[in-house]
């Protein structure tokens, strides 16, 4: 597909090579480019390709290329790439997707804290609080760029160590111009030369003191990185005339690989970490600074919230020159933001509404209240809602219960730190009529906790999931379920997983539901050893405990009653959501290979697999996978052929033995 999409763009190629093209009817002629015949090269409608009368040949855009080119590559990956840059064509070559993952890994090294962005924009992803949260995790990154197609931003300052100095040597009418495709061929290369020269005159001005730092170039310049220094503040200044950013503590940068619309000119010119500032370029810097106190209006609503300490502009209450876009009222807003901090969202409502009403000379519409009321919440933070969530759903099973019981449920103590942010969340709660207090008791209220995040929802595991990694992906809190028929090596099968997991650096806990503790005899000899992994004896589902964050192995859930086999995979959904960890379950089939009510499977793992011996012998196997929630290739079903040693105990996909016998590093599950 990609390549046909090149190709469909012979004309514009020949274009950009000065090639003049003659319209005969419906029939295009050149001059030919290979043989140099002329007017002899004719191309017919619905074609991508030319004719030579002379060469007697075809030829596409691919050949004209290798013909004209002076830096054409050899190999076909390179040069596709080599058209898409040079055409600027809105693909994803697999040669871009190395490219990216050579980044992410980059930005690992560094422990850069990133955030998402809105796909080909500069905006934090809608309702991301991306102030209050870190994102370290490279796992998350690769969803975010590669599947969700967004773009990526690094904060700036103590969270990610990084100083930047955004030298913008473009204005944005030019920008635009180059992004939205308006400046032709010789109006692009001019605005493109605008920006080498006036770089030039920017380094050379600071060319002495602004040392060796990491460069990211960009469309309107380039962004000079730095280690980040506490004195250097979040700010502007200007250099030789030219308006120069500092991100510091408080900001954000656009990195690579995002795009802002036919923008792509994001990269670092080499990779290496951001080096300290030196003292010279310190003092330049600061000597430059003028504007240092600046705020936008958005910290400035903040800080009159967090601290209380502002007066009501009367005019404001006229609804002349308001602080906010549109008709909204700065004034209005600080005082919901007052109101917020004790007032549940629809008791805040009604109070700005009555004031609205009843006090201002020209009231706002009731819409522009209530668009008010719903934003004050980016301004009023509560930063418990993982443990509001565990409280909720523990009332909810458990009924009725005081505040040391709860605390001693949720966070196993009811003292010190932790019983003061129990008290919180239960006052939080009872103010927002989540929750009812009758006396010293709290029970739930019949509603949910409710969330417009998509971000925060399905984060992506930072492992690899053994065997199935190559073609799903997974998120914390999924459930996967495999099954095998009895004396098919289920046992072994879950060890496999258990070695592969703890080979990464995964923390492992193993249920097991057999006696006899059989399972270590293979663990030995798979070469595990004691306190690679914990281990712990259940029978019933409804009664073992997965603890938080940790990859758990039930080896197998057995209903007592197939009939309700529903509740029990329900109740295994509820107990790894709630840990916030993963869960491999192992299960029987039946003779015939197939599942004991499967229907009352179906809904709850993010992946459904039976393990099969493909002959008697039992070292050909395969998964058969009949369900999964998140594949990364297209399909319903699908087949992984498998090897079983028999005196190893390993079982490898044929696809490792496969890399291993042709050298390739096996680094894959």
């Amino acid at each position: 597909m990609q390549k046909q999409i090149v190709e469909s763009k012979l004309l514009e190629y020949l274009k950009l090579k000065n090639i003049k093209i003659t319209k005969r009817g419906p029939t295009l002629i050149i001059d030919c480019p290979i043989c140099n015949a002329e007017q002899r090269c004719i191309k017919i409608p619905n074609v991508n390709k030319f004719s030579c009368h002379v060469c007697k040949k075809k030829y596409d855009v691919f050949d004209f290329a290798k013909k004209l080119e002076t830096e054409y590559p050899d190999n076909e990956k390179e040069q596709l790439h080599y058209m898409k840059e040079l055409l600027n064509l809105n693909i994803v070559t697999s040669i871009d997707k190395e490219y990216t993952e050579k980044l992410l890994e980059f930005y690992e090294k560094n422990n850069w804290d990133l955030l998402p962005v809105t796909r080909l924009s500069k905006v934090p992803f809608k309702g991301h609080e991306w102030t209050t949260k870190e994102h370290k995790n490279i796992s998350e990154w690769r969803r975010w760029v590669v599947e969700d197609s967004l773009n990526l931003g690094v904060k700036t300052g103590f969270l990610s160590n990084l100083l930047v100095i955004d030298l913008d040597v473009l204005s944005t009418p030019e920008k635009n111009e180059i992004r939205k495709g308006t400046a032709d061929i010789k109006r692009r290369k001019e605005l493109l030369d605008k920006r080498k020269a006036n770089l030039e005159i920017i380094y050379e001005e600071i060319k002495d003191v602004m040392g060796e730092p990491l460069i990211h170039e960009t469309l309107g310049g380039s962004h000079l990185m730095y280690e980040y220094d506490k004195e250097i503040p979040k700010t502007f200044i200007k250099i030789k005339d030219m308006h120069v950013d500092i991100e510091a503590e408080g900001g954000y940068i656009l990195i690579a690989p995002s795009k802002l619309e036919n923008d792509s000119f994001r990269k670092f010119k080499e990779f290496k970490s951001p080096p300290k500032m030196s003292i010279k370029f310190k003092e330049f810097l600061k000597s430059k600074m003028d504007n240092t106190n600046i705020k936008v209006i958005g910290d400035e609503i903040k800080d009159a919230i967090e601290n209380e300490n502002f007066k009501i502009n009367p005019e404001d209450f006229e609804l002349k020159n308001n602080g906010l876009e549109g008709c909204c009222n700065s004034s209005f807003t600080k005082l919901g933001g007052i109101f917020r901090k004790q007032l549940n969202i629809k008791q805040t409502g009604y109070v700005l509404h009555t004031l609205n009403k009843h006090l201002l000379k020209r009231p706002m519409q009731p819409k522009v209240i209530n668009d008010m009321v719903r934003q004050l919440d980016k301004y009023v933070k509560f930063d418990e809602t993982a443990l509001a969530n565990e409280i909720v759903s523990h009332l909810r099973s458990a009924g009725d219960a005081n505040k040391t019981e709860i605390a001693m449920a949720i966070v196993g103590t009811n003292r010190g730190e932790d019983k003061k942010r129990v008290d919180n969340v239960l006052g939080y709660l009872v103010k927002e009529e989540i929750i009812v207090k009758k006396g010293t008791y709290y029970s739930a209220i019949n509603s949910m906790i409710w969330s417009g995040k998509l971000l925060d929802v399905g984060i992506p595991v930072n492992f690899k999931v053994p065997f199935f990694n190559e073609l799903f992906n997974f998120n914390k809190e999924d459930l996967i379920l495999i099954a095998s028929r009895t004396k098919y090596g289920k046992t072994t099968l879950a060890m496999n997983f258990v070695k592969k997991l703890i080979d990464q650096g995964v923390a492992v806990d193993y249920i097991y539901n057999e006696t006899g503790g059989r399972y270590a005899k293979t663990a030995l000899k798979l070469g595990m050893k004691d306190d690679d992994f914990e281990s712990a004896f259940a029978t019933d589902p409804s009664k073992i405990i997965l603890r938080k964050n940790k990859v758990t192995i039930f080896d197998w859930v057995k209903p007592t009653d197939f009939a309700r086999t529903d509740n029990v995979y329900s109740d295994l959904v509820e107990k790894v959501k709630k840990s916030k960890g993963f869960l491999i379950c192992f299960a029987q089939l039946r003779q015939d290979d197939s599942f004991f009510a499967k229907d009352q499977i179906g809904q709850f793992p993010a992946l459904i697999s039976r393990y099969m011996y493909e002959d008697e012998s039992g070292e050909n196997t395969k998964f058969v996978i009949d369900d999964a929630r998140d594949a990364k290739v297209k399909g319903k079903k699908w087949e992984i052929p498998c090897k079983y040693d028999w005196d190893t105990k390993l079982v490898h996909t044929i696809e490792e033995l496969q890399n291993k016998e042709g050298g390739i590093k096996d680094d894959k599950f």
